[in-house]
This record gives structure tokens, sequence and C-alpha cells, in this order.
């Protein structure tokens, strides 16, 4: 008879062998599963984001800048409103430190927020009846009186309405810009993959050259009073 001294050993290293590739295989599919997944916030100004002329500014902030959150701001309407929000890791004291506010609404569509595009936005929540809603707050203020659009690509919510994936593109242009021209475009992921594609960019000659008009108009008010 041959000894059977090592043949459980054997049995086991197989064994552990079959479990770790297994457990290799859950590890990956859940990889390629989440792969593209991104919470992010990219953000373009021209001019100083609210309609006056100046340099170009794009910024992107992460979850390594911050902490992301998107939730509905109304409990009674919760499926027509949501807030994507971004504030940055740093204390309110730092002069660098940012907080970004995107309000996206369909209440006075009487509708809930879903996929696809709004044109024709009004500030929120002042938007009248037959208008979508959309804010821009920060740091610095808010857009005030707008007049913008905006797409939403990607919106899921749990049994208890929480959003768990959202993404969207926004287009502002304040009273301050011509009509048409956008001073602030966005894009904004939260745990989503969507793709969103390119904003198109305003006619930054046109938007500097309304700037001026309005610097020269003013200047000249003051001196008719002066």
């Amino acid at each position: 008879m041959l000894p059977r001294m090592g043949i459980g050993n054997s049995r086991n290293k197989i064994n552990m062998k079959i479990i770790k590739s297994v457990l290799s295989g859950v590890v990956l599919m859940a990889a390629c599963l989440g792969a593209g997944a991104t919470t992010r916030l990219e953000m373009t100004s021209y001019g100083d984001g609210y309609g006056f002329p100046g340099a170009k500014l794009t910024e992107v902030f992460t979850t390594d800048d911050g902490r992301f959150n998107v939730q509905s701001i109304y409990s009674e309407t919760a499926d027509q409103n949501l807030m994507f929000s971004f504030i940055t890791f740093k204390k309110f004291s730092d002069p660098e430190a940012r907080w970004i506010d995107v309000y996206f609404s369909t209440m006075r569509l009487g509708k809930p927020l879903e996929i696809g595009v709004y044109e024709d936005a009004q500030q929120f929540p002042y938007e009248v009846a037959g208008y979508p809603g959309l804010e821009l707050t920060d740091t610095s203020g808010a857009a005030g009186n707008i007049d913008g659009k905006f797409e939403i690509f990607d919106l899921k919510r749990d049994e208890k309405n929480k959003v768990t994936s959202f993404a969207a593109s926004f287009e502002i242009s304040t009273v301050f810009t011509p009509i048409g021209l956008r001073a602030v475009t966005g894009k904004v992921w939260y745990n989503s993959d969507a793709a969103i594609p390119a904003i198109p960019e305003p006619n930054l000659l046109w938007l500097a050259a309304c700037g001026l008009l309005m610097v020269a108009g003013v200047k000249a008010r003051r001196n008719a009073t002066a």
C-alpha cells in the first residue's frame, strides 16, 4: 500500500489555488464593471464667469480635491430638483478654499428630472411656469439672472429616491452677456461613466467687445453726472 502522507496537503494546496483563482476573477470582474465611473466637476469661465470680459479659466475638481454630493433641495418635489455640490478639503479661512453648487430643476415644468436636453433655463428657484431652472453659486457668489441650458446624460436613484449616479452638462449666460453666448460652461459626474461631448466655446471676441461697450457706457453716464 502506498503511504498517504502528504496527499491531504497536496489537495489543500490545489483547493487554495482554485479559491485564489476564483477570487482574482471576481475582483477583476468588479474592477471591469466599475471602470470608468467617476465623480468630478469641470467648469470653464469666460471673463470672470459672470459676464464680464477677461481670460478663459478652466477648472477641474476630483475626489482628490474635496467632497461631492448630489441631493434634492425641496423634499416635496424631490424628483424634480437636484443640487450637485463640491467643497474643498481646505478650511474656509484658506484663501484657496472653494465651494461650488449647481442646481438643476424641472419644478416649473411639472415633471421629474430625466435624461434629456433642457433649453431656455431660467434662474433657479425663480423660473416661471413652463421653464426649467438652473443656477450656479460658488465662493464668489451666484450667477444671478441667467439664461441657460442643461442636458442630463445619466440619472439613477435607489428605492429611497436617493441619487446613485448622475451626469450632466450646463451652459450659463448672465444678463451681461449677449444672447446665445455662455459665460460659464461645465460638466458634472457623480459616480457615473456617462460620456459627455465637448461644449462649444462662445465667441470670445464678441463677448469682449460687448464688455468694452458696457464699460464705455458706464463711464459716459459717470461723466454726464459729474
